[in-house]
């Protein structure tokens, strides 16, 4: 691998290490759920009478409650692994703020302005990214384009390089820009499964402890053994 290569590289791998760590997350986070849900004694619901309806209310509740939390850590994962690239285009204070002002999702919102907040990270590290060949993140991508197009209309080997060697500074700059929005959602993740993993065994300990009253057994009437006396011959 080439020296001047290698920053993307480096960049590209901690993403990916970010992405396999989700997929491990949602991967234990499924497991453990399935083992939880599949230990319930939901036998215990049919066995609550119309007198009981508080309690069966109550263990609906917190059985919805797991259920749910155990779908919402899944589909927080699954957004982070299927999440958009983030190409130098996507850099474009211009294209940011429009789109901002014409977006009316809120993560599609939540998602402009963590770029808008990369990119202002970007152009602070101007100088270690790409200060040798553009100005600024806008002039890096009018740079390449007018090199990619010198580079088709006349090939010579000088524009070539060219246009190579500022692939290479926008690739760098783009995996960087990658890493560092995987590595926020990564953060984010991992609030969402805290607080999610709380809702469902909180959800877990409110159906038992609902579905199995306490005296529920006594309530159940033992079966009748009959005992066989044996008779002595005299």
């Amino acid at each position: 691998m080439e020296a001047d290569a290698y920053p993307a590289a480096s960049y590209a791998m901690a993403t990916d290490n970010l992405r396999a760590a989700a997929r491990w997350l949602l991967t234990a986070v499924t497991a453990a759920g399935g083992v939880l849900v599949a230990g319930l004694q939901l036998t215990g619901l049919g066995s609550l009478g119309l007198s009981d309806w508080p309690r069966l209310l109550l263990a609906c509740v917190g059985l919805t409650a797991g259920l749910g939390a155990v779908g919402y850590m899944v589909y927080q994962a699954s957004l982070m692994l299927t999440d958009e690239w983030i190409t130098l285009a996507q850099l474009d204070l211009e294209l940011i703020n429009r789109q901002l002002a014409g977006s009316s999702r809120r993560r599609d919102r939540r998602r402009l302005e963590r770029i808008k907040l990369i990119r202002g990270e970007l152009e602070n590290y101007q100088d270690e990214f790409y200060g040798s060949v553009a100005n600024s993140l806008s002039d890096l991508y009018r740079r390449l384009i007018d090199a990619n197009r010198q580079a088709r209309e006349s090939p010579t080997p000088e524009h070539a390089k060219a246009a190579v060697d500022l692939r290479e500074v926008v690739d760098t700059v783009a995996q960087a820009a990658n890493y560092s929005y995987a590595r926020s959602a990564f953060a984010a993740l991992r609030q969402h499964i805290i607080w999610a993993g709380a809702v469902f065994v909180l959800g877990i300990v409110v159906f038992a402890y609902a579905a199995n009253p306490p005296g529920h057994a006594a309530r159940i009437s033992p079966p009748h053994v009959h005992v066989a006396h044996a008779v002595m011959p005299r």
